[in-house]
């Protein structure tokens, strides 16, 4: 056996198991770590002995990163491959996240300092304002703070401030940044703690890192935001957001009162603090800063005696005094000290009453003059000739001169003193005491009331003793300390001849007489002959009037005592006059006409008589309304219903009693719509408006005094009630709350009425609200009249007034702050459905439908009589003439009788005339043979469909004719052929299909009823007055009368606005 051995050559290179290997390791490994292996490095050589032996060697970019374990050092042949190793290097979680970018939202209100340590780039929109690079480096926790980012306090909740950028080196979820506010310190101004952590303020956007608004900022607030970022391992970067929030001037002052009240004596002051008011102001810095001013017309502001102090202080400067003004009442505003046009302001009212202090005298009024003396002369201690009292300073003395005669008793008052004080009574300041000072060694000869200050005697007064009497009177108060003034009463006695003083008795029988006369009598009237007593009457003394108020409506007979009235009094005027006769002879005197009752006085001398006249009054005056021949014109809504209050009318009569009680009473043919109180005048409505919408209704209001009696005299008033449009009214927006506008809805009228020269009225008040929400606002509805034509206007009309008078009106309502001036128009949704509206309502289809009816009834009857007409000649043949004939013309001349307003039941609506075709038998025949056939415009037309009858039996028995008559015509049967034709629009009953006359009158009451006059008369001149028709046969009279237009139609007394 031959063995060969075949020796291997190197002719096969090392193969690899796989094309390519792949492994991974983590990244900062130790240097001896070992690849995880997807697959373990495998190479095979296909030789033997030492050709099979190989070295696996790395070689490439990152070889020197690598080393193999296995390696025999044993380097033969030259034959190789290769094969391709990948190494994945697995991410650890080693890097924490860290801010680079600051991006501030671009507003004008976001305000940013440059100042910054964190090394993080600021970006505002797209515009980057700080150029440092950003550093991956780690800095301090404190280091890391961002510049500061002003806020300003009205940002809204929900805005974004600024957006953080943060960056991880790390790679997947080690790089997810998740966004979180750890904390949120709190610096303000308006705490007294430093800080305070309070995480509600801002929120963070965990994955955008926007942060933004979380709620309501205060202002003046530093807010410091330590803002993390932290990645899918849990490591976290931290940086701190500082935002400082500014004030803006968003608080008006606020006073600590309502009103303000200071009380201050008066008198004369100088820069004197009376008092202090205080607003605050919410804001912070120069917002909150307050400034206060007396807002008063420049005019006034000169010589007004206070002021205010920058610090709210009232200063009261100048004389303050109680009697020129009692209360001072002024607004004062405090304004903030915020940006040019922006400031704030507020007003509140103060009020100074001036208390009252004793600085006024009690001055006397009513004397008769004044003189300069000495006051020690009033006290009986003057010596002129002595050195101390030649330099005593002058006073004027008012002085009261009054008469007494002599031997009067005591008691006698002889003048009452007036004196006042300017000075409050309420603290006696103002509360005066007389009194007269006794003299020494001197009689007290009269006496006054401390309150009343009546001075009366005390004594029986001779006139040979002493002739006058000066009297010193000294009004005090009761102030602290008490003032004083002195006043001088002479008294001059009268001298009584003797003879009165040796009288026994009494001159007359009576001494005071009361008699009565009517009003406007006839002149000269003998009123009284006086009568002396029986001693005096035979000594013959004279009469003579004293002078007096009403002496010049008196004359007397010097001879004989008659009194006689020479002027007819007016009871309107003066209701009693009285007059003093003096008797020195005697004549013989008369009894006199009618004296009321006698009595006996002690005020009068013993010859002299008092004669009282009484005015009695007759109906002379007829009452007067208040409307000084105006008009009252009155609004009403349409949902105005049975009893609702319209308008009250007030007369007045100058006489007395029952000639003076006025009964009111409604004229027209309103009384459905209205009613009228016939003690109050108080007029209401009778009927529901609601379907007269724009309409107007005149009528007259009578007054008649001696309680309405027919012979009692009258006044009328004309009356225009307008139903407002609920669709047109015209409303004023007022940002005040209901209950104020309805309080000064008087003042608002009258501020509107003097700009626009309008009489402006309210229509109505209610809250104002939008969108189904109410608020503070009211909405105050207005209509005018116009006080020229007595007219309400039209809403826009008033409108375009108002608008025209805008800036005036505003000025002087500024304090009711008129927000709008508006007209209601109608919404979309309401024309829509009148567009969407049935072309026909209700009513009108059954109009149509009834017309039709009637129109098939009147076609078939057209027929019938043709038939009848072309039948004639056969029916002539086969019957006898009649005498009477039947014609079927309506009488159209002839409207209606009247209806009686005391028997409604007169009313005769319908006839029918008969015309005879014999004139020689009959002139013309008269009866009802059937009803008119009212105008389908007629009210009455649909009223009386269901009582027609086709023919009425006539009660004489006229239906006994020949069928001749039936086909006979108008013209056959002596009627004529002209046709009396109704007037156009009128239907034969004398309803009216056309408005009525008021609509042509312009809106003028008066007008109206002259058109309605004239219109009677037109549409009856052609018809006469009067038409007798009258029958041989039966001797039937039928005779009927035209009645005015308007006592049959009082319905056209409406009035339609233009």
């Amino acid at each position: 056996m031959v063995q060969v051995i075949v020796e291997d050559e190197n002719d096969n290179a090392p193969v690899f198991d796989r094309p390519w290997y792949s492994g991974r390791v983590a990244e900062n490994c130790a240097g001896d770590c070992v690849l995880s292996m997807e697959h373990k490095i495998r190479a095979r050589d296909a030789d033997a002995g030492s050709n099979a032996e190989f070295t696996l060697r790395i070689h490439g970019d990152d070889a020197d990163m690598f080393t193999l374990d296995r390696d025999t050092g044993i380097h033969c042949g030259n034959l190789s491959s290769e094969v391709r190793l990948t190494v994945y290097v697995d991410d650890i979680n080693d890097n924490a996240p860290k801010f680079v970018q600051m991006k501030v939202h671009p507003s004008s209100d976001i305000e940013l300092s440059r100042r910054s340590s964190s090394g993080v780039m600021i970006v505002v929109g797209n515009k980057t304002v700080s150029d440092i690079t950003p550093e991956l480096r780690n800095v301090s926790f404190a280091e890391q703070l961002l510049p500061v980012v002003t806020i300003p306090e009205s940002l809204i909740v929900g805005s974004d401030v600024i957006q953080l950028l943060a960056v991880d080196k790390d790679k997947g979820e080690n790089a997810s940044i998740t966004y979180h506010l750890f904390h949120e310190t709190i610096i303000s101004e308006s705490t007294s703690s430093d800080t305070k952590f309070t995480p509600q303020h801002f929120s963070v956007h965990p994955h955008s890192g926007s942060v933004s608004v979380a709620t309501l900022l205060p202002p003046q607030t530093e807010f410091r935001l330590n803002i993390s970022a932290k990645d899918g391992g849990g490591l976290e970067g931290f940086i701190v957001a500082r935002i400082k929030v500014r004030d803006i001037n968003n608080n008006a002052p606020t006073f600590d009162k309502y009103q303000y009240e200071f009380e201050v004596l008066e008198g004369v002051y100088s820069d004197s603090v009376i008092g202090r008011i205080n607003a605050v102001d919410g804001d912070f810095g120069e917002n909150a800063k307050v400034t206060y001013k007396i807002l008063q017309k420049r005019k006034e502001l000169k010589s007004f005696p206070f002021k205010i102090s920058r610090d709210g202080a009232i200063i009261a400067n100048g004389d303050l005094d109680r009697e020129q003004q009692e209360r001072y009442m002024f607004r004062v505003m405090a304004q903030d000290n915020g940006p040019p046009g922006h400031q704030l302001r507020s007003t509140t009212d103060v009020v100074i009453r001036i208390l009252d202090a004793n600085d006024n005298v009690p001055e006397f009024h009513g004397y008769d003059r004044i003189i300069h003396t000495v006051r020690s002369s009033l006290d009986g201690e003057y010596d002129p000739s002595s050195s101390s009292n030649r330099f005593e300073a002058s006073i004027a003395l008012p002085v009261y001169l009054a008469t007494v005669v002599e031997s009067s008793p005591p008691g006698i008052p002889v003048l009452r003193i007036y004196a006042n004080d300017s000075d409050s009574p309420v603290n006696g300041n103002g509360m005066i005491l007389f009194h007269i000072p006794k003299k020494n060694n001197a009689p007290q000869l009269f006496t006054i009331d401390s309150k009343e200050g009546v001075v009366t005697t005390t004594s029986t007064l001779d006139y040979e003793h002493e002739q006058k009497h000066n009297v010193t009177i000294v009004a005090s108060d009761l102030g602290h300390p008490s003032l004083s003034s002195t006043a001088l009463l002479i008294v001059s006695v009268i001298d009584v001849p003797e003879l009165a003083e040796e009288l026994t008795g009494p001159i007359f029988t009576h001494r005071y007489y009361e008699l009565e006369v009517e009003e406007n009598c006839p002149t000269p009237l003998t009123l009284i002959s006086l009568n002396v007593s029986d001693h005096y009457r035979r000594q013959g003394m004279k009469f003579t009037i004293i002078p007096s108020e009403f002496s010049n409506m008196f004359s007397v007979d010097p001879a004989n005592g008659t009194v006689y009235l020479t002027i007819s009094p007016d009871r309107e005027s003066v209701d009693q006059v009285s007059v003093t006769i003096r008797a020195q002879p005697a004549k013989r005197g008369r009894t006199f006409p009618k004296m009321v009752y006698p009595v006996h006085l002690t005020d009068l001398a013993p010859n002299e008589v008092k004669v009282v006249l009484k005015i009695r009054d007759v109906n002379d005056n007829s009452p007067m309304f208040s409307l000084n021949g105006r008009p009252l014109v009155a609004a009403i809504p349409t949902s105005a219903n049975y009893g609702y209050p319209i308008a009250r009318l007030h007369a007045t009569d100058m006489d007395l009693g029952v000639s003076g009680e006025i009964r009111y009473q409604m004229l027209g043919g309103e009384a459905g719509y209205f009613a009228v109180d016939p003690v109050s005048g108080q007029i209401r409505a009778a009927a529901s408006f609601a379907h007269h919408a724009g309409r107007v209704f005149g009528f007259d209001v009578k007054a008649t005094d001696l309680a309405g009696s027919p012979d009692g005299r009258s006044a009328i008033a004309n009356v225009f009630v307008y139903v407002l449009d609920e669709n047109k009214r015209l409303v004023m927006v007022m940002n005040a709350k209901p209950i104020d506008v309805e309080r000064h809805s008087e003042n608002i009228t009258w501020v509107l009425s003097n700009i626009t020269g309008l009489d402006v009225r309210v229509r109505k008040i209610e809250p104002h609200h939008e969108d189904h929400e109410f608020n503070d606002a009211t909405d105050l509805y207005l209509y005018a009249v116009d006080p020229m034509m007595n007219v309400i206007l039209e809403t826009e009309e008033f409108n375009e007034m108002l608008n025209a008078k805008q800036s005036d009106i505003r000025r002087v309502l500024e304090p009711y702050r008129i927000l709008e001036t508006m007209t209601d128009k109608e919404t979309p949704t309401v024309s829509t459905r009148r567009h969407n509206a049935p072309l026909l309502t209700g009513l009108e289809v059954v109009t149509i439908v009834l017309g039709c009816i009637v129109f098939l009834g009147a076609f078939t009857a057209a027929i019938c009589v043709a038939c009848l007409h072309k039948n004639r000649k056969k029916i002539d043949t086969k019957y006898p003439p009649a005498t009477i004939d039947l014609s079927l013309r309506p009488k159209m001349h002839m409207d209606c009788k009247p209806r009686s307003l005391f028997h409604p039941n007169a009313f005769v609506e319908d006839s029918t005339e008969y015309g005879g075709s014999n004139r020689s038998n009959s002139e013309c025949t008269g009866t009802r043979m059937h009803r008119h056939q009212h105008a389908p415009t007629c009210m009455r037309h649909h009223s009386r469909q269901h009582r027609r009858r086709p023919s009425q039996r006539h009660k004489n028995g006229l239906l006994e004719v020949s069928l001749a008559s039936l086909h006979s015509s108008a013209r056959d049967s002596g009627i004529g052929g002209e046709t009396h034709r109704a007037p156009r629009g009128r239907c034969p009953c004398g309803h009216s299909s056309t408005h009525s006359s008021a609509n042509s009158s312009n809106g003028s009451y008066e007008d109206s009823l002259k058109s309605l006059h004239r219109h009677h008369s037109h549409s009856s001149g052609g018809s006469g007055d009067h038409t007798h028709c009258s029958h041989e046969g039966n001797r039937q009279t039928n005779t009927q009368t035209f009645t005015p237009m308007l006592a049959r139609r009082p319905s056209e007394r409406l009035l339609v606005p233009r």
